[in-house]
């Protein structure tokens, strides 16, 4: 029987497929999505931070609107989500001597060893899924899905001016 759907109904399925996959493997998780990014970012910065300055001149962390900017989503989503993982002692506010004011945001010891543990396990389990599809098929997805994340882009880009 010949498939009617066109193409782009197609990959939209196929897509979906993928969301749909993420959102039943994310209540066995250690921690969700939102949290494992924005617990990275920390991390990535800190990291960065500490190569670029001397040992006094590094920011204990980020700002609320720092990870709100990197991040694309609202300052009260960023508190929010803040709030959990500081309730769970993955993250601490801290303050500066100079400025009481301003508060950053930094992973504490026990943010940095869930985060390596999780990533630790994604990674092995991004090997297996390698292994099975093979060097070669890996080349070409990645490839297929660079290309359409520039082709997406274009279009958005066309369709602001």
């Amino acid at each position: 029987m010949p498939n009617n759907k066109s193409q782009g109904r197609q990959l939209l399925e196929a897509m979906s497929k993928f969301k749909r996959m993420h959102s039943m493997a994310s209540s066995d998780v250690k921690i969700p999505r939102g949290e494992h990014v924005m617990m990275h970012v920390l991390y990535e910065f800190m990291k960065e931070q500490s190569h670029t300055h001397e040992a006094g001149a590094v920011p204990p962390g980020m700002k609320v609107s720092e990870l709100s900017e990197r991040l694309k989503i609202s300052p009260p989503s960023v508190s929010q989500m803040v709030n959990g993982l500081e309730e769970k002692n993955y993250v601490e506010r801290v303050t500066t001597k100079n400025d009481r004011r301003v508060v950053y945001i930094r992973l504490t010891e026990q943010g940095k060893s869930i985060l390596e543990e999780v990533t630790q396990e994604f990674m092995t389990f991004m090997d297996e899924v390698v292994s099975r599809l093979g060097n070669s098929d890996t080349a070409e997805l990645i490839h297929l899905f660079n290309r359409l994340y520039d082709v997406i882009n274009e279009i958005r880009a066309e369709h602001a001016k």
